[in-house]
């Protein structure tokens, strides 16, 4: 323990030097931990309301592809230009058994049947063009938590059911209980309203409605086919490797919202990337502002240097002396800005809200990140002091003495 008792004592020999130094890293992992947490903050909410209506995967039977058109003519056979396959919709009709291939992938959390086709809804005299949804209420709810956006009624689907979204809501002036009626190109039915939804996008209100995956059938005259699979998983920075897991089980064409969003994406890391390089120059000031400090306390411990290792004190010991200091002050500093840093955003986050009383800029700060703080801070404050230490070790007693 003679290291560190000696390397505490100079600390407290230097009280306000000492202060300001440690004030200097807690502002510098204040800002880090604030930074962290905004930036993360944003990205969840900007993902949350991204994949709000959107499963993470979407797997669909593949598009007939193009073919040369061959005609044969008495001894010889003529390729004409080539044409595409008719321009039909594709179903997937072993959906059940791929259902139950896919649960068995690893980091697959939820999957859900869907069916998707363009229909026509009439209430009197109004009539709007809207994108039916298919769907089992319950493995969808799943995928989408939906239930959480029903601001009327509730999310139940029993025979001859419909969910709507608000905005076509208004537009029929409809309340859960009502009577719509949905037509397609082969067949019509009525449906009542058992719940009204909002997702937060306009285009989503206003076309999107769900009814019975069989009801969906039954107007679109299929026999129990789909054309999509919806899935969620646990890590959704992991959806584009399991979407290629699924591809290969299945066969089927797999999208992740990585890839129809690329956009996001891009976004997403480019902000991280900005994040990250303002952290790393605020503790290379923090490093710079360690190993000053640590320099001028070897000029001023140059005599009682000298004298250590005049009585026998090693060199090796010396270097110690100075990487404790560069630890301790590298730690509390950075305990003391995790809660400057989360003070601070508590503070931005309450004085920043919307007016329905969110907030305007939301804050996530993980436990974690307060551990990887911290740990990054000492071993900044340790390599901080190496050059002083190696510095002090130097020291010729005799000179010194002299």
């Amino acid at each position: 323990m003679f290291e560190l008792l000696v390397a505490v004592r100079y600390l407290l020999d230097e009280k306000r030097q000492t202060a300001f130094i440690m004030l200097a890293c807690a502002v510098g992992v204040a800002v880090m931990v604030f930074l962290y947490g905004l930036i993360s903050g944003l990205q969840v909410s900007l993902i949350d309301k991204t994949l709000g209506s959107q499963p993470h995967i979407v797997s669909n039977a593949h598009k007939e592809k193009p073919r040369p058109l061959v005609m044969s003519n008495g001894e010889r056979t003529v390729i004409g230009t080539e044409s595409r396959g008719f321009d039909r919709p594709q179903y997937i009709l072993d959906w059940k058994q791929k259902i139950e291939s896919i649960e068995k992938i690893e980091g697959i959390t939820a999957v859900a049947p869907h069916l998707r086709g363009a229909a026509l809804a009439k209430r009197g005299d109004i009539s709007r063009s809207v994108m039916m949804n298919g769907v089992d209420a319950e493995s969808f709810r799943k995928i989408i938590p939906i239930t959480k956006n029903i601001i009327k009624g509730r999310w139940e689907l029993p025979s001859v059911s419909v969910v709507i979204g608000k905005t076509l809501a208004e537009d029929f002036g409809a309340v859960p209980g009502d009577r719509i009626q949905i037509s397609t190109a082969n067949g019509s039915d009525f449906f009542t309203v058992a719940g009204v939804f909002d997702l937060g996008s306009s285009q989503v209100n206003d076309n999107w409605v769900f009814v019975p995956i069989n009801s969906a059938q039954a107007l679109m005259a299929l026999e129990g086919e789909i054309n999509s699979i919806d899935m969620r998983v646990g890590s959704i920075f992991s959806a584009e490797k399991i979407a290629r897991t699924v591809a290969k089980r299945t066969s089927l064409q797999s999208l992740s919202w990585m890839e129809t969003n690329s956009q996001l994406l891009t976004a997403l890391k480019s902000q991280s990337s900005s994040s990250f390089m303002i952290q790393f120059f605020v503790m290379v000031a923090v490093a710079l502002g360690i190993a000053s400090v640590l320099i001028v306390s070897v000029v001023q411990k140059k005599r009682e240097i000298a004298i250590m290792l005049a009585f026998g004190t090693s060199r090796k010991q010396i270097v110690r002396i100075f990487l404790y200091q560069g630890a301790i002050v590298g730690f509390t500093g950075s305990v003391i800005g995790a809660f400057m840093g989360t003070g601070l955003a508590l503070f931005f986050k309450m004085i920043s809200m919307n007016p329905d009383g969110t907030p305007r800029f939301p804050i996530e700060i993980e436990p974690m990140t307060y551990a990887i703080m911290i740990l990054i801070s000492t071993a900044v404050g340790i390599v901080s002091a190496a050059m002083p230490a190696r510095q002090a070790s130097s020291v010729d007693p005799a000179t010194v003495i002299h």
